[in-house]
């Protein structure tokens, strides 16, 4: 079993997007050949270095950058391409998987989490974060039996146009008004001021007098003198 002070196996940590993104290329036949960093990129992997190393780590490519034997059934059909990433995973995993039993259930979350937090306690939590996603996706992959688009559709859900949402799109664009501090305004611009004034014990009295001057400066800068 890994420890922070031992050497660790060497686990992927692409993110969720482009993880689900590079197996449903590689599912319909479309993953560029060979893969590498600029072709990736034009077909909207964020973070093409990460997937390269983390299909090298499951074994999917060959040297030259193609994609291997063992990853032709990923090709297959959904029974085909679910054994075939889960065996990979078994493998690359199998310290999480002797710890959690059932790691590709996803309501064993909180253990998977708690797993990874456990063994990788010496590295920064933004990597810590990507390794234990990277899991959580595949985990995904894996349980979508090769429904990739609807799990890529999941990705980015768009806000539901409600009248309470439109409502509220309407008052932030009524608010977002570009006030030019060198020009006069009219009577119709609100401008709401919330000040904190911490004053010391003791302060002078032209102290005090000195801050409203400031205060009444500022207020004359945005609306002019007759305001």
């Amino acid at each position: 079993m890994a420890r922070a002070s031992e050497e660790k196996p060497k686990l992927p940590y692409a993110g969720r997007g482009d993880t689900i993104k590079i197996f449903k290329l590689i599912h319909e036949r479309r993953e560029p050949k060979p893969i590498n960093n600029q072709k990736l990129k034009t077909l909207g992997i964020g973070s093409p270095t990460y997937v390269i190393a983390m299909l090298n780590t499951l074994g999917f490519l060959n040297d030259d950058n193609t994609l291997s034997n063992t990853a032709n059934d990923l090709r297959g059909t959904p029974d085909k391409f679910k054994q075939c990433l889960k065996d990979k995973i078994s493998v690359v995993y199998e310290d999480l998987f002797n710890t959690v039993k059932d790691a590709l259930n996803s309501e064993n979350d909180n253990e998977v989490r708690n797993y990874f937090k456990n063994h990788f306690t010496d590295v920064k939590q933004s990597m810590l974060r990507m390794i234990t996603n990277c899991f959580l996706a595949l985990r995904d992959v894996v349980n979508s039996d090769g429904d990739l688009i609807s799990l890529e559709s999941q990705q980015k859900k768009p806000i539901k146009e409600t009248p309470e949402n439109i409502n509220k799109k309407e008052k932030a664009q009524s608010r977002a008004t570009v006030i030019d501090p060198h020009k006069p305004h009219s009577g119709d611009i609100k401008l709401i001021l919330n000040l904190n004034i911490n004053l010391d014990i003791g302060v002078s009295r032209e102290a005090i007098e000195e801050l409203f001057k400031n205060i009444y400066s500022a207020k004359k800068s945005v609306f002019g003198e007759n305001k």
